[in-house]
């Protein structure tokens, strides 16, 4: 089973985490970095559909661009997370998903500060405001060492949440909150 480390970020903070295939690995999940001029794979978050979600507990391997979801809003290893409608209240939503290069695990420092200048870098193009200027933060999930190593894990996911943990319903997209 796979566990992951979540560690909400406010505008002061860090943000950390990241995720990764679909093979649940049954090691602890934790940060690392990548140099900026190193090849990566960028997904885009998709269109909200109408189509509702039911709730379901799902692996981190499982999240996807634009789910909504529950789970643990403090610091802790994390192996899943509840999905839930948007329109439903929920404490988080994946808005970007990158994978990083292959290679040695850079190191939990390197993907900490990779993660908070990725998710940072997407933060205005989801929402339609600048970070600085928004009333919501962000997190991330991130792997770990020994998921880098043993399970190729190298997926980077970057979640929108509130500075206070409290729950919102609807998606963040474009919404400039």
């Amino acid at each position: 089973m796979r566990n992951f480390l979540i560690i909400p970020m406010l505008i002061s903070s860090i943000a950390l985490t990241a995720c990764g295939d679909t093979a649940a690995p049954e090691t602890p999940a934790v940060v690392a970095a990548v140099a900026a001029n190193e090849s990566k794979t960028v997904v885009t978050a998709p269109a909200a559909t109408n189509t509702p979600v039911a709730t379901e507990e799902i692996a981190v391997f499982k999240i996807k661009m634009g789910d909504c979801l529950n789970g643990d809003a403090g610091s802790g290893e994390v192996d899943s997370m509840k999905r839930v409608d948007c329109s439903e209240p929920h404490l988080y939503e994946a808005y970007h998903m990158e994978s990083m290069p292959d290679g040695d695990f850079p190191g939990e420092k390197t993907v900490s500060d990779l993660g908070e200048s990725v998710c940072k870098a997407n933060f205005e193009a989801f929402i339609g405001k600048s970070f600085d200027e928004s009333e919501l933060t962000l997190t991330s999930l991130y792997p770990t060492d020994q998921s880098w190593n043993s399970k190729n894990d190298r997926e980077l996911v970057c979640l929108i949440t509130t500075q206070d943990d409290s729950k919102r319903s609807g998606s963040a997209k474009n919404s400039k909150a």
